[in-house]
């Protein structure tokens, strides 16, 4: 993944049409995405269900100042929003044709989609990878998830800042594998943190300004969401918030894989505020492992003059660089902090001097056992499913033979797609084994050998052992591997 080549993408994934609550045709939102702002991908989320416990006062926290639309509301009133909340099925349809009929691939990809709203669990938009998949209108999250686990879907949370109870993400409830991504900023506002900061959220009666469900919040859980914005456009076709994506190429599949392994930034005023965030050359979205400190290089790149750029670990500020007019501003750094948890979070956000903001979705660092500033920590051990060693089974002047083993206790129990091995020279860099298993009975009869030429023997070699985990997230181990002698790493 290091040395594969992505290209960046632009689109809206969350966007209202006069078929539901919002304005304009569905027809019209697809053709001034692809046509007039001349965007890579779309989703139309119009809403398919309002579930009925906005009725329930039970929910609802008690907050001073504006009332929601639902609070106070009669009967009549509260069902005419229940039925505003409803795809027919006939437009229902009418998206599923036009997904179909406006895909044009290395040119436009739009995702199947609709919004799940519900005041005690917080709104979710549904994606699915196929265009003939119906809705799934269950009445809470946890019968959604179900609903959905043996589809190829996404599910996305939106303005998760509002209270809990009031429409905001209640994180209690989380399911990894389905919800990868979370909508950073709308025209509801910002939902990094629960003041909003850089836009704060404009209902009051949502429940603004009430910590526990921002993104912030998520992430001091530890939960592992990548950002997108999403116009939530309920006035027009002409309003969009745009999400970042680094992708293989302009395709469904290869759309879907980047939204599915996190690639992705977000941005805010409908500006292409570019940015490139890497850790050790993994891009955005990355959970690796690795037994050296990271070195973290950010690009950006701006639709006009760049105020300041930020660095941020966990939920904390770590560096800063003043755009001073710049349209582009590039640094790097590497973390040299001792480590004081096994795993770290890194991620991005810049400032425009328009007031133009955008996020990156963070890269996630695991610090190896072995490495020096965690010895004595016999706590220390990352959150990696698959137990990767690579020894140097034989080396003869400049060729080795390299084996890589699962040290996991349970063989039969691990779950483990797609893995693959690469071997690389330490001063150069440059790749000198590519290997791939088809399946876990590689290990059982042994390991996965690799044979290696022509590397310098005074040197070390690095290996990449690359895999998905059971939620389907790629995961990355990366070890220097000592060749100077023969045997097994110390």
């Amino acid at each position: 993944v290091e040395s594969m080549a992505f290209s960046l993408f632009w689109g809206d994934l969350h966007r209202h049409s006069s078929e539901g609550d919002g304005r304009d045709p569905l027809v019209k939102h697809f053709a001034t995405a692809r046509d007039v702002l001349r965007l890579d991908f779309m989703a139309m989320t119009n809403c398919g269900i309002l579930t009925r416990d906005p009725m329930d006062r039970s929910f609802m926290r008690s907050l001073e100042g504006k009332k929601s639309i639902t609070d106070g509301a009669s009967m009549q009133h509260l069902n005419n929003l229940l039925d505003l909340h409803r795809v027919r099925d006939e437009d229902w349809a009418l998206n599923q044709r036009l997904v179909k009929e406006y895909t044009e691939p290395g040119r436009f990809v739009p995702l199947l989609a609709y919004e799940w709203s519900c005041a005690r669990y917080g709104d979710r938009n549904i994606f699915y990878r196929h265009p003939d998949e119906p809705m799934r209108l269950a009445p809470t999250l946890p019968d959604l998830y179900r609903a959905l686990e043996q589809a190829t879907a996404m599910l996305i949370p939106h303005h998760p800042g509002y209270a809990v109870g009031r429409r905001g993400v209640d994180w209690s409830a989380h399911h990894p594998r389905l919800e990868r991504l979370v909508e950073i900023v709308s025209n509801h506002g910002c939902s990094e943190e629960p003041r909003g900061g850089v836009q704060p959220l404009q209902n009051i009666g949502m429940g603004s300004n009430v910590p526990g469900s921002s993104v912030r919040d998520a992430w001091a859980r530890d939960l592992h969401l990548g950002v997108v914005a999403g116009s939530d456009c309920h006035r027009g076709a002409h309003e969009f918030l745009l999400t970042g994506l680094y992708a293989e190429a302009c395709t469904p599949d290869a759309i879907w894989q980047a939204l599915w392994d996190r690639r992705t930034f977000a941005t805010t005023r409908g500006k292409r505020l570019v940015m490139d965030f890497t850790a050790d050359g993994f891009p955005v979205g990355a959970r690796y492992a690795t037994d050296a400190l990271p070195q973290l290089d950010v690009t950006i790149r701006g639709a006009g003059p760049i105020a300041r750029v930020e660095l941020w670990r966990q939920v904390e500020l770590w560096r800063a660089e003043e755009g001073r007019g710049r349209v582009e501003v590039a640094v790097g750094y590497r973390d040299l902090d001792e480590p004081v948890r096994p795993d770290t979070m890194y991620w991005v956000r810049a400032f425009q001097e328009d007031g133009t903001a955008a996020w990156s979705s963070p890269i996630w660092v695991a610090i190896l056992p072995e490495h020096p500033a965690t010895r004595g920590f016999l706590y220390w051990q990352p959150d990696e499913p698959a137990r990767l060693e690579v020894d140097v089974a034989r080396r003869t002047g400049r060729q080795a033979e390299l084996l890589l083993m699962l040290r996991n206790e349970d063989l039969d129990g691990a779950v483990l797609t797609e893995p693959t091995l690469e071997i690389r020279e330490g001063g150069s860099g440059r790749t000198i084994a590519r290997e791939r298993l088809e399946s876990l009975s590689h290990f059982r009869d042994g390991g996965l050998r690799a044979v290696v030429d022509e590397f310098d023997p005074a040197g070390d070699l690095h290996y990449l052992a690359t895999y998905r985990d059971g939620d389907g997230t790629l995961r990355h181990v990366r070890r220097t591997l000592p060749t100077r002698q023969e045997g097994r790493r110390p």
